[in-house]
């Protein structure tokens, strides 16, 4: 019955590390930094959600990424606001 809370806390964690990372290199607005939170958190649940519901770590791999690499290549066209994107520093 809990078994979604650790992978959820634990992206929250991860996907906060990764922020914090790119904030060290202060190349990006603050909206850039929300998205790439956003983005990572979604990613990493999708990824456990498939885990947890198909119970089987091939798939919960191969269809995050295959969401990751159709949502990249076709830059977002059909998935909208679920298109984890590339996190665009400013200039």
């Amino acid at each position: 019955m809990f078994g979604w809370i650790r992978p959820v806390l634990l992206s929250l964690i991860y996907s906060l590390c990764f922020t914090a990372s790119l904030m060290l290199n202060k190349n990006y607005a603050d909206e850039v930094l929300v998205g790439a939170y956003t983005a990572a958190v979604l990613y990493m649940n999708l990824a456990s959600f498939i885990l947890i519901l198909f119970k089987n770590i091939g798939m919960g791999i191969a269809l995050p990424l295959a969401f990751l690499f159709y949502g990249m290549f076709t830059t977002g066209s059909g998935i909208s606001s679920f298109y984890l994107g590339y996190v665009k520093p400013k200039c």
